[in-house]
């Protein structure tokens, strides 16, 4: 059974912790701790020559970054920004109250969950989201606000979910099966499904196709039969 703690619980669990499961198990959905009370803490003097050597090195860090402020890596005019809120923290570089030049996000451990990068306010360049593992969970390229490029999205496990490339915001995107066999095509425009699109199932067989306006089924949509060929509706 893997456990995930619920956020601001911590983020590792260790041997000796006592953990609490509320949910409902099913189907690739994971049980989320409800609460974790911590068991093998060490002794208070080491956990006190700890908190010593962390003050020293946040002293010596903190006057680093005072004495070289071109290391928060915002481009010239810009200022660093820090925005907190209940689940993490966002840096950004802003002008004006605009964001421009690099941004991340870290959760409440410090881990990056989503990078990118701005310009004057606008997304632009390749966009990172991370799985709580570290591993990649989307790549979204930008050009000018509008999806230019790459579009890949991978299951926890790394496995891909999705592929697609978009040319000033309108794409053709392909959806996967957990073992890799085609599970869905068609096309994008920005954000929403808009075009021709068709389902296939896990044995490769058509489950349904039809079009999509700027994300609503609109126009004629067919569905098939478990074999594929034989058709079940139409409308």
């Amino acid at each position: 059974l893997d456990v995930y703690p619920r956020w601001g619980r911590g983020e590792d669990l260790r041997v000796g912790d006592m953990v609490e499961l509320v949910g409902v198990f099913a189907k690739e959905t994971p049980m989320r701790a409800s609460s974790i009370t911590r068991g093998g803490w060490p002794r208070a003097g080491l956990v006190g020559l700890c908190v010593v050597v962390i003050a020293i090195v946040g002293l010596a860090v903190g006057a680093q970054q005072l004495l070289r402020p071109e290391s928060s890596g915002c481009p010239a005019g810009t200022q660093p920004h820090r925005r907190v809120f209940p689940t993490g923290v966002e840096h950004s570089c802003r002008r004006a109250g605009t964001r421009h030049g690099p941004m991340r996000i870290e959760n409440h451990v410090g881990r990056v969950v989503s990078k990118g990068h701005y310009r004057e306010g606008i997304q632009h360049g390749t966009f990172w989201r991370y799985h709580r593992n570290g591993k990649p969970a989307e790549r979204l390229d930008y050009n000018q606000g509008k999806r230019h490029g790459l579009w890949r999205k991978w299951h926890f496990d790394g496995t891909k979910v999705l592929e697609g490339r978009f040319e000033a915001g309108a794409g053709l995107v392909q959806g996967f099966h957990r073992d890799g066999k085609r599970a869905e095509e068609g096309g994008y425009l920005g954000d929403q499904r808009h075009g021709a699109w068709r389902y296939w199932r896990g044995d490769g067989t058509v489950h349904s196709e039809g079009p999509y306006q700027r994300g609503k089924k609109s126009g004629l949509w067919t569905a098939f039969q478990d074999d594929g060929k034989t058709r079940q509706y139409r409308g």
